[in-house]
């Protein structure tokens, strides 16, 4: 059994008084082998995260953060989980003729993805805003269909996407 590493972006782009922003960072998920005997299967196999969340900068209106995981007690079936790559990688590979009760064909599968995948309503990464970056207190959740509610104006969610790269991976917030 090898290693296999996929490195994503994680793009989330909203429009605000007529300009696109985006926010992106290259994220990675390396599925390594796990020590001891037996059959493959989910099991065998433990997921390393390197991952930041994508930041945009909203000027005076502050950032905006699209979240790698949800907060605790929000809603987490509809929400993009960067710990939980079966929910938004593996699903897009080709399932037929495998046997679901081995999951390691699958895992092996992981490093020939390819491509831009669009993020489903449920799939979509949790909006975090601080309309002050120096105080924590003004953090507050903001649902996608809500950005015009809470950013004013005709700001809106133009929406998110997965892509498979080589580029290197984001380390650090850079403005």
């Amino acid at each position: 059994r090898r290693t296999h590493t996929i490195r994503f972006k994680l793009p989330t782009r909203i429009a605000v008084d007529g300009q696109e922003l985006t926010g992106v960072s290259v994220n990675q998920v390396r599925f390594m082998p796990s020590l001891g005997g037996g059959p493959v299967n989910t099991a065998d196999y433990s997921p390393i995260f390197w991952a930041e969340a994508p930041i945009i900068d909203l000027g005076p209106r502050g950032f905006l953060f699209s979240l790698l995981q949800p907060p605790m007690g929000y809603r987490t079936e509809r929400a993009f989980n960067v710990f939980r790559p079966n929910a938004y990688l593996l699903q897009r590979l080709p399932l037929q003729d495998l046997d679901l009760s081995d999951l390691g064909p699958l895992y092996e599968q992981v490093g020939d993805l390819e491509g831009e995948f669009e993020l489903r309503p449920q799939e979509l990464p949790v909006l975090l805003r601080f309309r002050d970056a120096s105080d924590p207190l003004t953090a507050e959740v903001i649902e996608h269909s809500e950005l015009a509610r809470a950013l004013g104006g005709r700001a809106r969610f133009l929406g998110g996407a997965l892509s498979i790269t080589r580029q290197p991976l984001t380390r650090t917030i850079e403005r």
